[in-house]
């Protein structure tokens, strides 16, 4: 009887463990719930559908607009290489230190100190750059102003302020001798030429600064300037019109970027706007003349 209830008691506690055993089993198919799969959030039709509707909503996709003409022409003439600044010299910093008060003295209108101080690092100096003489220059261009508005009558076969232009000339094409590609002395040399007739030679140095400098905006202005008033190249001074605004329209886009290289001031910023204004003016004004000169030539051929 006792080994009987032994018996049951074994079976019984066999029957409990096996019970248990496949209660485990069954617990081991359920999800966990302390950890949800990353699959079962991107497999959910719902959801994934209700998610892809939300993101585009809140956050649509921007369509890239298209370049305009003249947003093409800057980005192109901006990609090109500057000569100048690949053959640019260091100024060596004893001189660049002499040239603060020099520069000083030029912006406050003592033209005559500022001439002084330049002579003295012109005849010491062996080393000095295209840039120190094209400030070089401008002193003596402001000499020669201020001469000729002095109302003093000239004794000598060249007057003084002859004498002063002829130095501001000379000082520009040292200046271009160094550096060959300076579009600032080019821009001079070739303004104080067309200031005495040479047309040609001015136009040839606009277009040097041009291949020298891409970007140096004022070079078109003035080639075209040349060409509309004293050329008669009516077509030509319309395209470096429409390049000089395109570089300037590009100047100030990059201003009005957030990640603006540098910023212009007050008065940079005003000028800027005043150059936009006035090339518009000139751009009609070239255009109409183009428009006309063309009619005329097709008329002239339908007549003839």
């Amino acid at each position: 009887m006792k080994t009987f209830s032994h018996a049951v008691l074994n079976l019984t506690k066999l029957a409990g463990i096996a019970i248990i055993v496949a209660a485990l089993g069954a617990c081991s198919q359920l999800p966990s719930l302390s950890k949800v799969p990353e699959t079962s959030k991107e497999t959910s039709p719902e959801k994934s559908s209700q998610d892809s509707v939300d993101v585009s909503a809140s956050s649509p996709m921007a369509e890239p607009q298209p370049l305009t003409e003249e947003q093409q022409v800057a980005n192109a003439i901006n990609s090109k290489p500057d000569l100048f600044l690949a053959n640019k010299k260091i100024l060596a910093p004893d001189i660049k230190q002499s040239m603060r008060p020099i520069l000083d003295a030029y912006q406050a209108g003592d033209y005559a100190l500022a001439e002084q101080q330049m002579e003295q690092i012109l005849n010491n100096e062996l080393n000095v750059t295209s840039h120190v003489l094209v400030l070089a220059g401008d002193i003596s261009r402001a000499l020669s102003l201020q001469e000729a508005s002095s109302g003093i009558p000239a004794n000598t076969l060249i007057s003084a302020s002859e004498q002063k232009l002829n130095t501001a000339k000379n000082h520009y094409r040292r200046a271009l001798s160094i550096n060959q590609h300076n579009a600032k002395a080019a821009n001079r040399l070739a303004k104080l030429l067309r200031e005495e007739g040479d047309f040609e030679q001015a136009h040839a140095l606009y277009s040097q600064a041009i291949v020298s400098q891409p970007s140096h905006a004022y070079s078109y202005r003035n080639r075209a300037v040349l060409n509309d008033l004293y050329l008669n190249r009516k077509a030509d001074a319309l395209s470096d019109y429409q390049t000089y605004a395109a570089l300037l329209k590009h100047k100030e886009s990059m201003q009005a970027s957030e990640n603006a290289q540098f910023v212009l001031t007050e008065a940079q910023n005003k000028a800027l706007k005043k150059d936009l204004k006035m090339v518009g003016r000139w751009l009609a004004d070239v255009q109409r003349q183009v428009n006309a000169l063309a009619r005329n030539k097709s008329e002239n051929s339908n007549g003839s």
